[in-house]
């Protein structure tokens, strides 16, 4: 049975979905699991009974799939699926509900049962990857702190001089 097929069978909700997919090769799912919420820094305090909760911004997504490849090419698309698995970085990830996702894989795991026949179980862990950015050192702050302070001295050494030079004219 393909892709399309087994959708039309599911019902009007199922239209949307498409095939999953690691790097262009295929694969079924069983179970979809997404990971989202947010990076925090938990901040206690003695003699209090709250804590604060200081946000640091969106925390990493993670997609946890279990799944299959069946077929009488099976061997064929494990091995597709392997050599997918072991491309260094960033790649395309298609989520049957979210759609395209540019992720990470941490882990791949490959399964075969003799009662599964011309089926092999899959397992993937991704992360969501983003653009590589480097922290730019754009001034530094003991450069900045020394020139103020340069600054400053020479204000009060000027304003010094100048009510010097006016009591000594008056």
């Amino acid at each position: 049975m393909d892709f399309q097929s087994f959708v039309a069978g599911l019902g009007f909700w199922s239209w949307r979905l498409q095939q999953a997919s690691w790097r262009g090769v295929p694969f079924a799912v069983k179970e979809a699991v997404v990971v989202r919420g947010r990076r925090t820094a938990l901040h206690e305090y003695p003699d209090r009974d709250t804590v604060y909760v200081e946000d640091l911004g969106r925390g990493t997504r993670s997609y946890t799939f279990r799944g299959f490849l069946v077929g009488d090419d099976v061997y064929d698309q494990r091995d597709a699926m392997l050599d997918a698995a072991e491309i260094p970085g960033l790649g395309t990830l298609m989520h049957p509900s979210l759609g395209t996702i540019y992720a990470n894989l941490i882990e791949c795991s490959i399964g075969e049962r003799a009662e599964a026949g011309r089926m092999v179980e899959i397992a993937f862990r991704f992360i969501e990857g983003g653009a590589v950015i480097f922290p730019a050192a754009v001034s530094s702050t003991q450069n900045v702190t020394k020139t103020a302070a340069n600054n400053a001295g020479a204000a009060v050494a000027a304003d010094a001089s100048s009510k010097v030079d006016n009591l000594a004219k008056s």
